[in-house]
């Protein structure tokens, strides 16, 4: 067996990551995982060796409550994940713990037993009743988003979708507590289009930008050939169902591009007829949004819309 090179003296991993993988080895047993068996795991398969500096991340991880400590004097303790979804939360915002993190870690986070079967289905409740960022975007652009009136046949269904496309997408996890701008770009981009092909000050400002020595009678040229063809892409939001289904299917087409590894699980999502019906009742027929939203912030230089999130 091909033997794991030990770290140098002074060789550091980089920040937080550590951490994160004492929290990915407890989060896949949620029963609980002794000590000494947590640090049989990280000198197996990460060649991390150093006692002193793992007591110092169990400290911090114990400390902050992202993880619970069950005391066996002479056993070495049992650890389990956080006791509350308040934890939780607190624990996806320290940026100790997250800073630097890869795609894979993020992959890697959001496919562990406690996430899939304790915080997934606490999610799902909170995109039912107020998907992430909603009141910011209801104040942004003056609007009242309501309940649509839905079976109780349509709810499970809706539970369902937001169930796989949370399993799937990391950055829908993350969201939640921090936000995507790419997300966030899509939805408002989405809004913004519908809000443009009624305003031709929008389209004319925009050619202008892109061709500045172009005359007003090519502008308005354009305007009416590009109004024509961005209609496809143009939603106005009406219910937090839409909105909500929206988020959850810009999260998962975002990471399909992260994720190129992943391709069946994401393919499986994208023809899956219920959620294809789902798609048909609350948001129509769903294209990549987050392209178009590149492409109206960039041209628009209206990136300003949401750097209050970042």
């Amino acid at each position: 067996m091909t033997q794991l090179a030990r770290r140098g003296q002074g060789q550091k991993d980089p920040t937080g990551s550590t951490k994160r993988k004492i929290l990915f080895i407890i989060f896949n047993r949620p029963d609980g995982i002794s000590e000494p068996d947590i640090r049989d795991l990280l000198q197996q398969k990460e060649n991390i060796r150093s006692g002193r500096g793992i007591k110092k991340h169990f400290e911090h991880l114990f400390k902050n409550k992202y993880i619970q400590k069950e005391s066996r004097p002479g056993f070495g303790n049992i650890w389990k994940p956080p006791a509350d979804f308040e934890s939780f939360k607190s624990l996806i915002s320290d940026k100790l713990v997250w800073t630097d993190i890869t795609n894979e870690e993020l992959s890697e986070f959001n496919s562990t037993q406690y996430v899939q079967q304790i915080i997934i289905p606490s999610l799902v409740d909170e995109l039912i009743e107020k998907p992430p960022y909603l009141n910011e975007f209801n104040e942004f652009y003056h609007l009242n988003l309501h309940e649509a009136e839905i079976s109780e046949n349509e709810l499970n269904e809706i539970k369902n979708y937001y169930t796989q496309a949370l399993k799937i997408s990391p950055s829908l996890l993350r969201h939640f507590f921090q936000p995507n701008v790419t997300i966030l770009m899509g939805l408002h981009a989405t809004q913004y289009i519908s809000l443009a092909l009624t305003d031709n000050l929008i389209f004319n400002q925009l050619y202008k930008e892109l061709n500045p020595s172009s005359s007003q009678e090519d502008r308005e040229k354009l305007i009416d050939e590009l109004k024509e063809n961005l209609r496809f892409y143009s939603y106005n939001f009406k219910t937090i169902e839409e909105f909500g289904v929206l988020t959850a299917y810009i999260s998962v087409l975002n990471d399909m591009f992260l994720y190129p590894d992943h391709d069946s699980q994401f393919e499986n999502f994208f023809t899956n007829p219920t959620n294809a019906s789902i798609w048909g009742i609350f948001v129509g027929n769903p294209i990549p949004f987050f392209e178009i939203g590149k492409y109206f912030f960039t041209s628009l230089k209206s990136i300003e819309l949401i750097k209050k999130y970042e």
